[in-house]
């Protein structure tokens, strides 16, 4: 995960996989190398996708198989 608008920042690295029940508040990408930040979930559901640039969460999704 990274926020490319801000310039030159290291990506994260995602903790939490599609499926992955999380609270609001919980970390899904720990900082990367140089300069980066965690990112964390401003609500509770399901996590259904993960890729660079975002994480996706859903309240209201069935777990992904």
């Amino acid at each position: 995960m990274t926020n490319g608008g801000i310039g030159v920042v290291g990506a994260g690295k995602p903790v939490v996989s599609p499926g992955d029940e999380v609270a609001a508040g919980e970390m899904v990408a720990t900082p990367g190398d140089g300069v980066s930040n965690a990112h964390h979930v401003p609500i509770e559901g399901t996590v259904t996708a993960m890729d660079d640039g975002r994480a996706e969460v859903r309240s209201d999704v069935c777990p992904v198989d």
